[in-house]
């Protein structure tokens, strides 16, 4: 029995020896389609919110009392440099010129005698005739004219002053707000502010930045004593972007320590005033130079819970796998940071085939 079992297999050993080896499969490749690395030129940028501030503003009030006459601008309307807002009851403050004036004449008049009183002794005081005490009185009274006479000036410009003052005119191009103050009433000066004044032609946009962005831009610009050379924008509530650039006109000198951050100011031209003081937007910095970017379409991206990566077609149409490192979104691809250069095959993601090292034949592609 034991001699049967052996003969058959040895038999079965002899046939099988006798077959030819099996050739292995070539492996066949996967189609995929291509979404290639493209190039562009980007402008890096930061965007903050930020504030609208007037340029600046004025406080209005008497420097004078007085009996409020008149008050001829309307609340909430643009007023002219120089425009007239507040009068107060002028005829007593001209009434105390004209007076002023008269003193002042007055005081010339006596100046004018006691100086030829004064040349009169002085000539007897040569001659032996009048006393060193009457020459010394005339001389005295002369001072004393010519000392009345200055402060009379004094007085005048006083008097003109407080006239003046009774005409509160507009110090700039400017919005004016309400008025506390109608016609008719006593103003005790100094009042308390009548109205207020706001110039918003430029106007101030503030907003502050991280110390991430701004100290390698302020460094630089520092320490050539001007300010960082950024392209500002706004863009508005209904987020549209204004029509004018901005520059930085103001930075803080020190860094927020409790928010990291630094507070900058842009100036806006205003003219259509589309911005008003008071207003919440957004502002975009830019760099006045671009930079080469790589761009990659979003289809290509693939994520799990550390990183975000790409396959790529290699050179020997194989699959490989790039981690990137995303930057900003310019149009409808991504900057890729690292990782990509232009040029690269990117492969479309969706597939779950897509394994490293997978030989692959581009769609659209002809077969090598």
């Amino acid at each position: 029995m034991r001699i049967e079992i052996f003969t058959a297999a040895v038999l079965l050993l002899a046939a099988g020896c006798d077959r030819p080896a099996e050739t292995p499969k070539s492996e066949t490749p996967m189609p995929v389609r291509v979404l290639p690395v493209t190039s562009g030129n980007y402008r890096p940028s930061y965007e903050a919110v930020a504030q609208v501030k007037p340029f600046r503003t004025v406080d209005l009030v008497a420097r004078i009392s007085g009996f409020l006459q008149e008050r001829p601008f309307r609340e909430g309307s643009f007023v002219k440099k120089g425009e007239l807002l507040y009068l107060i009851e002028p005829a007593q403050y001209r009434i105390a010129q004209e007076n002023a004036q008269a003193q002042l004449d007055m005081m010339k008049a006596r100046r004018d005698n006691a100086a030829s009183e004064f040349g009169r002794i002085q000539q007897l005081y040569g001659e032996k005739i009048a006393s060193p005490d009457r020459f010394d009185s005339a001389k005295a009274a002369k001072l004393e004219a010519e000392a009345a006479v200055l402060a009379a000036e004094a007085e005048l410009r006083q008097a003109k002053l407080n006239y003046s003052y009774t005409r509160i005119t507009a110090p700039f191009d400017g919005w004016i707000g309400l008025t506390s103050k109608d016609v008719g009433n006593y103003l005790q000066a100094p009042s308390g502010t009548l109205a207020t004044l706001a110039q918003i032609d430029p106007v101030r946009v503030e907003f502050s930045v991280s110390d991430a962005f701004a100290l390698p831009k302020l460094t630089a610009e520092l320490q050539q004593g001007k300010a960082p050379e950024l392209i500002v924008r706004v863009l508005q509530r209904d987020g549209t972007l204004y029509p004018e650039a901005g520059k930085i006109s103001f930075w803080e000198n020190r860094m927020d320590p409790e928010t990291a951050s630094i507070r900058l100011q842009a100036r806006f031209p205003n003219a259509a005033r589309l911005l008003v003081p008071g207003e919440f937007v957004r502002v975009r910095l830019e760099e006045p130079a671009t930079e080469p970017v790589a761009l990659v379409d979003p289809a290509a991206l693939h994520y799990n819970q550390t990183q975000t990566f790409v396959y790529v077609v290699g050179p020997d149409s194989r699959l490989a796998v790039r981690p990137v490192e995303l930057g900003a979104r310019l149009g409808n691809l991504f900057i890729a940071k690292s990782g990509l250069k232009p040029g690269d095959r990117a492969v479309a993601a969706g597939n779950p085939l897509l394994r490293p090292g997978v030989p692959v034949r581009v769609l659209g592609e002809a077969t090598r």
